[in-house]
Order: C-alpha cells, then sequence, then structure tokens
C-alpha cells in the first residue's frame, strides 16, 4: 500500500470514530471513551510525523482550547494544594478532552472530511435506533447481568432512561443535542432524509422530556428549537418537518397512554421544580431546593477566591462550609458546570471554560479565511452548527456537568472536532 493511500486510510479512521463516538455516546457511555481513547493512541505517532504539513488555524484552535482547559485547571491546583496525585485524580473525569485534542492535532483537513448532510443523516439514524433500543428494552425487560446489574436496571428503562451512560443527566444532555445536529445538512437531503431528521429531533426532546425527565435539558431545548427555526426558515420544506413531528408525537403518545404514570411523573417533576424557584418549601421538591443551595453556596465560596479559586480537587467541599445545617447531600460537583468551575478556577479557571465553549465561533472565522469560496448554504450549516454546540452546552451546565464527568467530557470534546470536520466545504473534497 503506498504511503498516501495508508494515510487516506488512516484519516478515514479518524473520521469513522469521530462520527461513532458523537452518535453512539447517548447509548453507549464510557464505551466511546474507550474508542477514541484507542484512536488517540494511533493519533500521537501520526500528530508528531505530519503535523507541520497539515497544520490549519481550525484546528489549533480546537486543540489548544482543550489542552488550555485541561493545563489550567492542573496548574491552579497542583499550585495551591501541591499534591499532584489528588489533582490529577481530580482533573480524570475531563481528560477525555485530552483524546480529543490529539486527535484533532493528527487530523489533514484535506482528506478528515464529512458533509453536514452526512453527519446529520448519521445522528439521524442514531437517535432513531437508539429510541428504538431503548422501547425493545422496555419491552422485554431483560436481565441479562453486566457487572452485577441487568440490562434493565442499567439503562432505566422502567424509571428515568439514561441507557448505558448510567445516569439520566448526561444521556440527557447528550441526547438532545445529537437530536439537533440530526437537522444539519437539511438543505440538501432528501425528503425521506427530511423526515428522518425531523422525526429524531422531535424524539428527542419527547424522550428528554417525559422519559429521562431531565429539567435542565428540558430548559435547553427552547433556544435550541428557536436556533433550529431559523436554520430551517428558507426551506419550502419546513411544513414536512412540523408534519414529521407530528407523526412522532402522535406515536409517542400513544406509547404513554398506555403507562400514564410516566408522562404524570414528568409533568409533576417540572411542576415541582418551578415552585421551589418561586419560593415553596424545600419538601416540594428536594432536588430542585439542593440545587439552590449549592449555587449560593458556590457564588459565596467563589466571592472569597475569586481569582484563583480553590483548585479542582475542592470544587465541592471549598462550597461546604457555606452550606445551610439541615442541607443533606454530598456530592462531587456543584450541578453548575459555571458555578463548579469558578469555585475550582476562580476567574482564570472560567475564562479557559469559556475559551472551550467559543471554540465552534473561532474555528468557523478561521475556516472562512481558509475557505471564502464557500457557499451561503454551507455557511449556514457552519453558522447552525456552531451555535446549536454553544447553547446546547450553556443550557445543560446551568444545571449539570459538560466536563468533570467522563461522558459528558468526551462528548463535549468530539461535537468540537466533528464541527471541524465539516469545515471544509463539500465542493473542496
Amino acid at each position: 500500500m503506498s504511503t498516501t493511500g495508508l494515510h487516506r486510510r488512516i484519516q478515514g479512521f479518524f473520521v469513522a470514530v469521530i462520527v461513532f463516538s458523537l452518535c453512539a455516546t447517548p447509548a453507549l457511555g464510557s464505551v466511546t471513551v474507550l474508542v477514541m481513547s484507542v484512536a488517540m493512541l494511533i493519533a500521537i505517532p501520526v500528530a508528531v510525523s505530519g503535523y507541520r504539513t497539515v497544520a490549519t488555524g481550525a484546528k489549533r484552535v480546537v486543540w489548544m482550547s482543550l489542552i488550555a482547559y485541561f493545563i489550567s485547571y492542573v496548574l491552579i491546583d497542583a499550585v495551591i494544594h501541591g499534591d499532584l496525585q489528588n489533582t490529577f485524580r481530580a482533573i480524570a473525569p475531563s481528560s477525555p478532552v485530552l483524546a480529543a485534542a490529539i486527535i484533532a492535532m493528527a487530523l489533514d483537513p484535506k482528506s478528515a472530511t464529512i458533509s453536514h448532510r452526512k453527519l446529520g443523516e448519521w445522528a439521524s439514524v442514531a437517535v432513531l435506533v437508539s429510541g428504538a433500543l431503548a422501547w425493545l428494552i422496555l419491552q422485554t425487560q431483560p436481565g441479562w447481568p453486566i457487572l452485577g446489574r441487568s440490562v434493565t436496571d442499567i439503562t432505566g428503562v422502567n424509571g428515568r432512561l439514561s441507557l448505558f451512560v448510567g445516569n439520566p443527566l448526561p444521556f440527557a444532555g447528550a441526547f438532545l443535542t445529537l437530536g439537533f445536529v440530526s437537522l444539519l445538512g437539511w438543505h440538501e437531503r432528501s425528503l425521506v432524509s427530511r423526515i428522518m431528521a425531523g422525526a429524531a429531533t422531535i424524539l428527542a426532546i419527547l424522550i428528554v422530556v417525559f422519559w429521562s425527565q431531565s429539567r435542565g435539558a428540558t430548559v435547553a431545548a427552547i433556544p435550541l428549537l428557536g436556533l433550529a427555526l431559523w436554520y430551517l426558515r428558507p426551506s419550502r420544506f419546513a411544513v414536512l418537518f412540523a408534519l414529521a413531528a407530528l407523526v412522532v408525537i402522535m406515536a409517542v403518545g400513544v406509547g404513554l397512554a398506555s403507562n400514564l404514570d410516566t408522562l404524570m411523573t414528568a409533568l409533576s417533576r417540572l411542576v415541582r421544580g418551578i415552585a421551589v424557584l418561586f419560593g415553596e418549601e424545600p419538601a416540594m421538591d428536594s432536588s430542585t431546593w439542593q440545587r439552590l443551595v449549592m449555587y449560593r453556596a458556590g457564588i459565596a465560596a467563589w466571592w472569597d477566591s475569586p481569582v484563583f479559586g480553590y483548585g479542582i480537587s475542592q470544587r465541592f467541599s471549598a462550597a461546604v462550609p457555606y452550606f445551610p445545617a439541615e442541607f443533606p447531600g454530598r456530592y462531587s460537583h456543584l450541578h453548575n458546570t459555571f458555578i463548579t468551575h469558578a469555585v475550582a478556577g476562580g476567574a482564570i479557571g472560567l475564562f479557559f471554560l469559556c475559551a472551550v465553549l467559543a471554540t465552534p465561533f473561532v474555528v468557523n472565522r478561521a475556516a472562512l479565511a481558509d475557505h471564502d469560496d464557500a457557499s451561503m448554504m454551507h455557511r449556514r450549516d457552519r453558522r447552525y452548527f456552531a451555535w446549536m454546540i454553544f447553547l446546547s452546552l450553556i443550557g445543560i451546565g446551568m444545571s449539570g456537568l459538560i466536563l468533570n464527568q467522563d461522558v459528558s467530557a468526551n462528548f463535549l470534546g468530539t461535537l468540537l472536532v466533528a464541527h471541524l470536520i465539516t469545515q471544509r466545504p463539500v465542493g473542496h473534497l
């Protein structure tokens, strides 16, 4: 095999891994972390040997923002506490971003590419297959043991769905985002493909709201829906999206009709959470009340160390002195990405977190300089993808974690790399 052929095969492998990790994370959870780790080991020699020949501004933005985030929190904690072992233990759940960064270094922008349409189609299939998998497990109730628990128990199909992520919150965040990724390349897709995209988006929202019952992801869906309407508006086929949504809603409604407890529980959780936000007693919804307490305590702790924070290893314990005596919970984080990072790294740490969130916009600008002849359609796809990533991460991060958790960190890193490999216009492939 020629050197050129081998190079293309390796780049094709990286693209396949990125697409697989993005699409399979909501269903398979940490399995995709392992896949990305294997790809990282292959990417290291590729990046070292060929980086200078394939370097672009867009690539540098991705890997530098991810590595700068990781290194900044390691250094802050190490300087404050002087215990590297504890520092690396605390930062370990965020380590999947390193795999994404190294893979980004090894990518050749000329051959490691995928169109927005293809990525959207793969995401559509993944959402629909994941939904079908959840329904199949619910119907069959398999008792196959995995690490001492049955498949039915692990996936949470009888309660709050999490599939193999193991936690309904990171599952809901990744699944909701993947649902909106499904719309990518809308204007180039066939009628059947558009129907699948619309069905996948609405199915993702319904599962997050009624089955996983994630209120944070539910709220995050609101601005994403507005963004989707902006993205689809010029299309004369927008009505087909609405019809596909109606079909899915009716199908899910039929399923819920046989289990009204699921619907009532989801609505009750939402109402109770809103009631606590407006001053009702903590007993109305302890989860929401605990979050409010953690947010207040985290902000108070941050104000006492506003520049450097307390270190990533103290991201929860530093706020404990500010809790009321009746607070019962002890967690690893403060259930808000921004407050958790403010406590962990202060204003400096928040800057590097915000740099990660802004990465898609900077990549778009860098890619525009490289491909200033890109079509308006391609530019619109890029803007939608960047804003979708930004709004999703912001919305989900307001009540959960998008980093400091292995599945969420892997999904974030994969999202940024997936956005990177869609930058090259189709005409340049």
